[in-house]
């Protein structure tokens, strides 16, 4: 085997492993957004009022979490599942409040 040949290889060796360690770094990046994302949407979740506003905020910002590379489905589910919780029972009650005038 050349020289050149040789040199070769280890560049692409080199290459291959500058790739993999790129993906991986990007892969870990985008599993610590979405922990910070789905810590602020679990906060406003609990803290915002019910109306139809953050309604659509929150659905909008599932919607983005959802898409987003490193989505923990588990994690999805318990804030959907919160989400709906919170909102279902109340908007229920402030419909029938608000018909009831």
């Amino acid at each position: 085997m050349t020289t050149e040949a040789i040199i070769s290889i280890l560049a692409l060796a080199f290459l291959l492993g500058v790739i993999i360690y790129l993906i991986r770094k990007g892969l870990r990046d985008a599993e610590m957004i979405f922990e910070s994302d789905y810590y602020h949407l679990r906060e406003f979740i609990k803290d915002c009022q019910v109306n139809e506003v953050n309604e659509d905020k929150i659905i909008l910002r599932l919607n983005e979490l959802n898409r987003m590379k490193g989505a923990d489905d588990e994690k999805l589910q318990m804030l959907n599942a919160e989400f709906r919780r919170k909102f279902s029972v109340t908007l229920g009650d402030v419909v029938a409040d608000h018909e009831s005038y």
